[in-house]
């Protein structure tokens, strides 16, 4: 089992339904990017997907392609190396999304990577905080930015 990224247009990856990438607008993308191919050999299959065939010195076998599959109005990869993230950001800049991995953490075209963390308040702060009359948190929301092409 592998660590999906998703192309959507929300928030929160879980939540497409409520601005969705239609599957038409999916079939449209990948008939007019030439280095994607439909790979027709599983015919029964309702959801549209498509392989990736790579570029920049990552060029994949037709069996290897990376697999991006249209599935409840957001599209997903599964465990995409570097190139294929940066494909995802560019299909999501193309499509107005965004890419989110499976724990919303945001993925942008410069290396980093974006997420939100709750942390445990420091006794000094919350020292301050009474100090200041104000209401002590236990924990505060922090943005944590790393970088996902090192």
């Amino acid at each position: 089992m592998g660590y999906d990224l998703h192309i959507t247009r929300d928030a929160v990856w879980a939540e497409s339904e409520d601005n969705p990438i239609t599957d038409t607008e999916w079939l449209d993308y990948i008939a007019n990017d030439p280095e994607f191919f439909v790979d027709d050999s599983n015919p029964g299959e309702i959801d549209p997907w498509a392989k990736w065939r790579g570029t920049g010195g990552m060029m994949y076998e037709k069996d290897d392609s990376p697999m991006f599959l249209w599935y409840e109005f957001h599209i997903v990869v599964t465990s995409p190396d570097h190139a294929t993230i940066r494909k995802m950001i560019q299909i999501a800049s193309t499509l107005n999304a965004r890419v989110l991995g499976d724990e919303d953490e945001e993925y942008f075209p410069n290396g980093e990577v974006a997420y939100e963390r709750y942390e445990k308040m420091g006794l000094l702060s919350r020292l301050w905080a009474w100090l200041r009359r104000q209401p002590t948190p236990e924990r505060k929301l922090v943005r944590v930015v790393t970088r996902w092409d090192e």
